[in-house]
């Protein structure tokens, strides 16, 4: 029982994880038009997609020293750990790039249909 909660805490902290990567997917292109609005909430959501990166890989960890698991359970959280690593990687980039500023419609046509597919894939 114990077992099955720290699991589905882990679960639920990459889900938490996706959606803010795919929160800052979808409005990075507003800070690429220079809206400062967008960029600060971009911020905003990179420091919690951090904050919940270090506790997803904490409560793997922890899951990992406390239950030694093996086969699928060890299968599961050591692969939340690489995909919690990945959208917290995600949110660092759409805000990078959402500090830049383009004014260049056919540029940011371009990043509109990459915005698209992102989504997409989420």
């Amino acid at each position: 029982m114990i077992v099955e909660r720290r699991l589905e805490k882990i679960r639920e902290g990459v889900l938490n994880l996706h959606n803010i990567a795919k929160k800052s997917v979808e409005m990075f292109i507003e800070g690429l038009r220079g809206n400062d609005e967008v960029r600060k909430k971009l911020e905003d959501l990179e420091v919690k997609a951090d904050l919940l990166h270090s506790d997803v890989d904490y409560d793997c960890i922890t899951f990992i020293a406390l239950f030694q698991p093996v086969a699928r359970d060890l299968r599961f959280v050591v692969g939340m750990m690489k995909i919690s690593s990945g959208y917290e990687r995600i949110t660092d980039l759409t805000l990078e790039v959402g500090y830049y500023y383009c004014d260049d419609d056919e540029l940011l046509a371009i990043f509109e249909e990459m915005r698209r597919s992102l989504v997409e894939m989420f």
